[in-house]
């Protein structure tokens, strides 16, 4: 791995950037020859040694890209803010796992100190760690400009919205899983890095083995005001109430703030000695900002509505269960170390993925596959 000198974050981010655009040339030129031989057309294909060749090489430029943005977040974040907090958990065992609780039904619940976890291997510490400047304002404009690409058109005021069904403007999740089957190359790398960014910030944050480490559910978000009932996004939730193998939870916030109003990420904690009023923790997010934080029932929350603009902010959440079965094909692959046989599975099942289930198993090796 790169390790480049602490003392200056944008010759470090320069350097990124230039071996992930080389990754992307050659991933690109790899999609292009792979498109001629289906189509019958082998002039001017790679052979397949020359594939294998370009691959690894590929893998090697993005993992070198992958440490280097590492490490200019340990240099941003050298005045990142941190809360810790007191790790909670139901006191009934029965609420523990996919309770789904919500607004009051979930202020109901009683209490008690510790971690669930179900199933994973966190640690024994939690907080709410924010970051300003974990991507760059670059990288979010271009995000959210090919994002626009794919999703449908926004609403315009006074056309019909409110819905659920897609195409109404309202609010809409464009999966990781749909950004790898758009064989959109541009747009699901630049995806894949920040997701991978967060991730390795969540596992240096909570000393999680990264390897250990994979994005559970991972989608950007766009929010348009002035279409969306409030209760639709803004209840109050705990992410691991929801879903119980979240374990770590992210939001990397795309937009600037003057796109939109409202929209603040609240945490909210129990009443002080003599008050019945919960205590507010406002995050009013900057573009590019991460925010982090353990995904118990120690971090209750909810997203204030946006009255008009557009949002677009990236939510994942990361588990640290381990896959329940990661294939003989990749098993073989791991346990022989196999470099070329790795960037293989890589792009053939995680960036130009041939089928849904190959990019789901994909992403339930994450860990493995790219901590290098």
């Amino acid at each position: 791995p790169v390790t480049p000198s602490l003392a200056d974050p944008i010759t470090t981010a320069a350097e990124a950037d230039a071996l992930f655009q080389e990754a992307l040339r050659i991933y690109e030129g790899v999609a292009t020859s792979d498109q001629r031989l289906q189509q019958g057309n082998d002039d001017g294909t790679l052979s397949a040694a020359q594939r294998d060749s370009a691959l690894a090489n590929a893998l090697s430029l993005l993992q070198r890209c992958f440490s280097l943005d590492q490490q200019r977040l340990i240099e941003v974040g050298a005045e990142k803010l941190v809360q810790n907090v007191t790790c909670m958990r139901p006191a009934d065992s029965d609420k523990r796992v996919n309770a789904k609780l919500f607004d009051e039904d979930l202020l109901g619940l009683e209490l008690e100190e510790g971690r669930v976890c179900h199933d994973g291997i966190c640690c024994e510490t939690c907080s709410r760690v924010q970051l300003l400047g974990a991507a760059t304002v670059e990288e979010c404009e271009r995000l959210m400009s090919m994002v626009d690409e794919l999703l449908p058109p926004l609403c315009l005021q006074g056309e019909a919205g409110g819905g659920e069904e897609p195409g109404e403007g309202v609010k809409q999740n464009l999966e990781i899983k749909f950004t790898a089957a758009a064989g959109h190359l541009s747009l699901h790398l630049l995806y894949l890095r920040l997701v991978e960014r967060m991730r390795r910030q969540v596992a240096r944050e909570w000393g999680v083995p990264l390897s250990s480490l994979a994005p559970r559910t991972a989608f950007i978000s766009r929010i348009q005001g002035g279409f969306m009932n409030a209760s639709e996004y803004s209840c109050l939730h705990v992410d691991e109430c929801s879903v119980s193998d979240y374990h770590y939870s992210a939001v990397l916030y795309l937009s600037p703030p003057s796109a939109y109003e409202g929209g603040d990420f609240v945490f909210t904690d129990p009443p002080p000695d003599g008050s019945t009023e919960r205590v507010l923790s406002r995050v009013s997010p900057q573009q590019g900002q991460l925010v982090t934080f353990t995904s118990g029932w120690e971090n209750y929350h909810y997203v204030d509505t946006t009255p008009s603009g557009t949002r677009y902010a990236a939510p994942t959440f990361f588990t640290t269960v381990s896959p329940s079965d990661i294939g003989e094909e990749f098993r073989k692959v791991w346990e022989e170390g196999d470099a070329v046989a790795l960037a293989r599975e890589v792009y053939e099942a995680g960036l130009m993925p041939t089928s849904l289930n190959k990019f789901l198993n994909f992403k339930q090796r994450w860990g493995e596959m790219l901590s290098g």
